[in-house]
């Protein structure tokens, strides 16, 4: 049935032009103006009946609009399929940089087409925070706090100015039970999405650059806004595959939060894996500026983590990140 299915757009595009053609034979025969009238209305109904045929894509990565009802697009498999779902719970480990994303070289590294670089070689002079030195984790609130501290004495563009830039956390996901959908005796995959959901400022418009807005998040042309989840890991010590947060932003200079849609990181019976999320703070247009906040000041980016097919993700955990100016220099 599935090869069936899978033919019968191109039988009814077939069927189509079939039809088209044989009505334009025979008006082919009649007089000039109705062979005209004729061939403009052959020519609109063959144009509906293939935009029609070829539709939109869905949000998962590919035809998910054109599912059968009651399946989905699956991006691991690029078919439409019966998504299981089950309750996920996901936590921060007590390792929240793990051996792939504990250094700023291995942060966006081995991205595969996400991401080409990694912390220092993109900004250049990147540095990567650290877990109970400078950033911490409210177990109670699900927050992080990460504190920055500003070189006044430093030149925008030096790597002191403002330090650190880069910043990386673990997380731990598992479906609560396995899902039998098709009762053939063993568990189906639950994929697992992760979104960016908010960033409460990424300009500064400082005095020492003549009250111009500049994004304060390092981007790329070719590669967008550097807010970058990891796809599944079966453990910390490796480094997974970084995507973009934010595909959308690709090609842009102001950073839109419309363009950081839901993006895929992975798929499991019932096993465990490990994500993380990433971002970086551009070194010459930080957040703060020589005019521009106060100590405490503080910017917030907002992450949740889900699962189940899309469209219908289930959201189960939501993340805040706390980015604090504490000191000047």
């Amino acid at each position: 049935m599935d090869y069936l299915a899978a033919w019968a757009p191109y039988a009814m595009l077939g069927l189509i032009i079939g039809i088209v053609g044989l009505i334009g034979f025979y008006l082919y025969k009649g007089k000039e103006r109705t062979r005209i009238i004729g061939g403009v209305l052959c020519a609109v109904i063959l144009l509906v009946s293939v935009f029609s045929w070829i539709g939109p894509t869905g949000d998962g990565g590919g035809g998910g609009d054109q599912c059968p009802t009651g399946q989905t697009w699956n991006p691991a498999t690029q078919e439409c399929e019966i998504i299981a779902s089950a309750p996920w719970t996901w936590s921060v480990p007590a390792t929240r940089q793990g051996g792939g994303r504990d250094a700023a070289t291995e942060i966006f590294n081995d991205a595969g087409t996400a991401f080409s670089l990694d912390c220092v070689a993109d900004t250049p002079d990147g540095t990567l925070d650290v877990f109970e030195t400078n950033v911490f984790f409210n177990i109670d609130t699900d927050t992080f706090t990460i504190k920055i501290t500003m070189d006044d004495d430093a030149a925008q563009s030096a790597a002191a100015f403002s330090a650190p830039d880069c910043h990386s956390n673990d997380f731990f996901g598992k479906p609560e039970h396995p899902v039998d959908i098709n009762n053939d005796g063993s568990a189906d995959n639950q994929l697992a999405w992760a979104q960016l959901v908010s960033v409460s400022r990424s300009v500064l418009t400082d005095n020492s650059t003549s009250n111009i807005p500049v994004q304060s998040f390092f981007y790329t042309m070719t590669e967008g806004y550097y807010f970058s989840f990891m796809q599944e890991d079966a453990d910390q010590t490796g480094a997974g595959n970084w995507v973009s947060a934010c595909e959308g932003s690709v090609g842009k200079q102001v950073f839109d939060i419309a363009d950081c849609k839901p993006t895929y990181i992975g798929d499991t019976t019932s096993t465990a894996f490990y994500s993380a999320f990433a971002f970086l703070l551009d070194s010459n247009t930080p957040l703060w500026g020589y005019q521009n906040g106060q100590l405490q000041d503080y910017e917030t980016i907002v992450i949740r983590y889900g699962h189940g097919g899309s469209p219908g993700i289930v959201w189960d955990q939501t993340y805040t990140y706390n980015i604090v100016l504490d000191i000047r220099t």
